[in-house]
């Protein structure tokens, strides 16, 4: 059974032809693998069996206390498993803005300090104009979280915002007064 489950994932993966029947030496199973393959190719990397592997596993589990149906969940979580690691192993490698590689982390950090130095430039809260307010309502902190995407726009929108009250300060002194 476990060759047959391991062909069906192997072929599955790769998208091509069908397994390797004549390693399956079980006839049983074999035509079990087959119904399997013939469903979908790739459904049983979604954790989904074919009816008819449970009458096996039943058999593969008589005189003991486990139940087929918790074998085959069990079974399927952990396909389940194996393919989040293989899809999160393939997107760190194929994807360089990956919140955990080195590059991603030195951008962060850097772009923390930009945050920082905004923080500490911005007036206090009540001088800003209503409008510009939800730029620096959430504080330093949940900022920092963000991904590198949102970072670098609420930099950005940042920097108008307080560009903006630096000229209003300039121009007219009076209007803080009246914030």
């Amino acid at each position: 059974m476990a060759i047959a489950i391991k062909e069906l994932l192997n072929a599955s993966k790769d998208q091509k032809d069908p397994p390797e029947w004549s390693t399956i030496h079980d006839m049983e199973i074999r035509m079990i693998a087959q119904e399997q393959w013939f469903l979908s190719n790739i459904i049983i990397m979604w954790g989904s069996f074919h009816k008819s592997w449970n009458e096996i596993v039943k058999r593969h589990l008589a005189g003991t206390r486990r139940s087929s149906h918790t074998w085959l969940a069990n079974l399927s979580n952990r396909i389940w498993e194996i393919t989040e690691d293989a899809w999160k192993h393939r997107n760190s490698i194929e994807h360089e803005d990956d919140e955990n590689n080195e590059r991603s982390k030195d951008i962060n950090r850097e772009l923390d300090k930009e945050v920082d130095e905004i923080f500490n430039s911005a007036p206090p809260m009540r001088q800003l104009p209503v409008t510009s307010r939800h730029f620096f309502g959430k504080g330093r902190t949940w900022m920092k979280n963000c991904k590198i995407k949102d970072k670098k726009k609420w930099i950005r929108d940042a920097t108008v915002v307080l560009r903006a009250h630096e000229e209003i300060v300039m121009t007219t002194p009076e209007a803080i007064r009246f914030r």
